[in-house]
């Protein structure tokens, strides 16, 4: 596997994380927008 496909698998798990993430606190019913303000 060459090096440049391993950064593209990195930033493809990082976002699928911040997804996961944000699904996270969806569910724990914080405002989005709250949440992407900094107040959380």
């Amino acid at each position: 596997m060459n090096p440049l496909c391993l950064e593209n698998l990195k930033k493809i798990d990082k976002f699928k994380k911040l997804i996961i993430k944000q699904k996270h606190y969806d569910k724990k019913g914080v405002d989005r927008k709250n949440y992407y303000s900094g107040k959380y």
